[in-house]
């Protein structure tokens, strides 16, 4: 509940919009791909009237399966929905990676699988998760086995470009109460 005057936050809102240069034409349609995926298996989920745990497990899927991926982009078109004022957008990295960092080597990705030793045992269980969900886009005909191949190429070559960074953002979103 907030009075006339207060304001309603939304803190840290997830959006599946990486930013990353230099740019990646298969490897970006592979983000759309599981965008369309994510918005499919999020109808699937809320068609099903099952709890969110039953239809993971039926599915063989991860639990964040109904997020919305693009809650980001929606939520200020939410807030004016809801007929909040004075409605402000802000956003920062929620995770960066550049040539030096941490997260810039090749490993399980939430995309590809790009040369992942043995030893990275944590890692496998992501492997076939994304193994999984390829075959279900391709199924489903949001991806075909070339772009996979194409995007492995490009990410291989962006990871060892000396210029290479990435981040995906959090939204904050704000509005007042009338």
């Amino acid at each position: 509940m907030t009075k006339p005057g207060g304001w309603v936050i939304a803190s840290g809102v997830r959006d599946m919009i990486p930013f990353r240069h230099p740019q990646c034409t298969n490897w970006d349609m592979m983000y759309d791909a599981y965008l369309r995926y994510y918005v499919a298996r999020l109808e699937e989920y809320r068609a099903s009237g099952k709890d969110p745990m039953t239809f993971a497990q039926e599915y063989e899927t991860e639990g964040i399966l109904y997020i919305d991926w693009h809650a980001g982009r929606k939520c200020a078109e939410w807030f004016h929905q809801a007929g909040l004022a004075d409605v402000q957008i802000a956003m920062q990295p929620r995770r960066i990676a550049y040539q030096g960092h941490k997260d810039m080597k090749p490993r399980a990705l939430d995309l590809l699988v790009l040369d992942v030793p043995e030893s990275w045992g944590e890692y496998h269980y992501a492997i076939e998760r994304v193994s999984y969900d390829h075959q279900r886009m391709i199924a489903m005909k949001l991806l075909d086995d070339e772009t996979i191949k194409q995007a492995k190429v490009e990410a291989r070559a962006w990871y060892n470009h000396p210029g290479a960074f990435q981040f995906w953002p959090e939204i904050f979103v704000a509005g007042r109460v009338p």
